[in-house]
């Protein structure tokens, strides 16, 4: 039941992150992880380690509000995405997969009067939730290997062949989880 109420915390608070446009607000959570992060003694080294993987998906989403917005729009987007991350990977890093997934469960429960399984809905987040680290990995191996190869980082070259790496290598990988599945006699009713 505590892991329950933790990951229902846990949900309030990334989604008033973006409901909030008020920097003192904005302030007031970054202070909040910061906080979290000594409370709890992760390591700063792996907390900015952590923010460094995102680097990537938020210069893209940056960039991408700056084409269709206004830059304070953008930069503030952008905090706010540092600032889920952060939260994200204190949360993983101290409730663990296992507790996050077995709360989700108890979540879920109530979608059984619909027919749905939560056990299932469970299993689906799970692999989400394992192959975004594998998608970061494979990013910043695109990203060293663009730059080897004398493509500039953020450039619209290294963009488009990124995206196209990443998009065959998603596909490839999701093949590769209905085979294991269905190896495993996994099936959906």
């Amino acid at each position: 039941m505590k892991n329950l109420i933790l990951l229902i915390l846990f949900i309030t608070y990334t989604t008033s992150i973006f409901f909030t446009a008020n920097w003192i607000t904005i302030l007031g959570f970054i202070f909040i992880n910061f906080i979290l992060t000594l409370a709890l003694k992760i390591p700063f080294k792996r907390v900015f380690n952590n923010l460094y993987k995102f680097t990537f998906v938020v210069a893209i989403t940056f960039i991408f509000n700056i084409l269709f917005g206004y830059f304070e729009e953008a930069f503030l987007i952008s905090i706010r995405l540092y600032i889920v991350c952060n939260i994200s990977f204190i949360f993983t890093y101290k409730m663990g997969y296992t507790n996050i997934l077995l709360a989700l469960e108890k979540m879920f429960t109530p979608l059984k009067l619909f027919g749905i399984s939560p056990t299932d809905l469970s299993l689906m987040i799970n692999i989400a939730i394992t192959f975004i680290p594998v998608f970061l990995k494979e990013l910043e191996q695109i990203t060293l290997s663009m730059q080897n190869k004398g493509i500039k980082k953020f450039s619209f070259t290294h963009i488009k062949y990124t995206f196209k790496i990443l998009l065959t290598s998603i596909f490839k990988k999701t093949n590769d989880i209905e085979l294991t599945l269905k190896s495993k006699n996994y099936l959906e009713i």
